[in-house]
């Protein structure tokens, strides 16, 4: 995969990635399922119906109160999800489309292009958070144009918080476009991240090739 990192920049890796990787900056997604051993440490959020791991609750918490502050209003709508429940929405959607006529592997392909199966999705981490404008909460394109979700690719790495899923690397991430996704890496994982335009995968891949 071509490298999109300035090369004269170090690529910022904690001191024993492969333990961090069940941390923080754990990768998960389509290829990658979370370690069957992961384990979280929940804190419900001030809004009294999310909840956040714990690596990630005081940033998170940060970011909604200074973005009020400048008359930005974050709405969380969604945030960890247990693998149960991950496999209860992904097979809810399959029998919608088996209804419609789908054959089951159509089914589960065309709800994999926008619901990871149980097991796979960040969600499960509880550091992947679902963020909208609080006058504007439908998940969909319209998302990316309202004041808020500007403010959040703006200054969301402050924060230690990166866009996940974008329309540019769609083929990497194999994740149609989601601006309302968010996901906690760490602020010094995200800056990095965020200003040279990586994808979370390219920032492993990068990782891996540093040694």
């Amino acid at each position: 995969m071509p490298s999109l990192i300035n090369s004269n920049a170090a690529v910022p890796a904690p001191v024993g990635l492969l333990t961090e990787a069940k941390s923080k900056i754990v990768l998960v997604n389509k290829s990658n399922k979370l370690p069957d051993d992961y384990t979280v440490s929940l804190k419900k959020l001030p809004d009294g119906t999310n909840y956040a791991d714990m690596k990630a609750y005081d940033a998170m918490c940060s970011m909604l109160k200074d973005s009020r502050k400048e008359g930005i209003i974050l709405e969380v709508c969604s945030s960890y999800r247990s693998v149960e429940r991950q496999k209860e929405l992904f097979e809810e959607d399959m029998r919608a489309l088996v209804r419609k006529g789908y054959s089951y592997l159509d089914a589960y392909d065309e709800v994999a292009r926008e619901t990871m199966p149980p097991g796979y999705s960040e969600h499960s981490t509880g550091l992947a958070f679902d963020i909208v404008a609080l006058d504007y909460q439908m998940l969909n394109e319209k998302q990316e144009r309202t004041p808020e979700n500007q403010w959040l690719r703006e200054h969301c790495a402050e924060y230690g918080f990166i866009l996940r899923y974008t329309e540019e690397k769609t083929d990497i991430t194999g994740i149609s476009p989601e601006p309302w996704h968010y996901r906690y890496v760490g602020e010094e994982v995200a800056r990095y991240i965020m200003d040279n335009d990586l994808t979370l995968e390219e920032y492993w891949e990068e990782v891996k090739q540093n040694g």
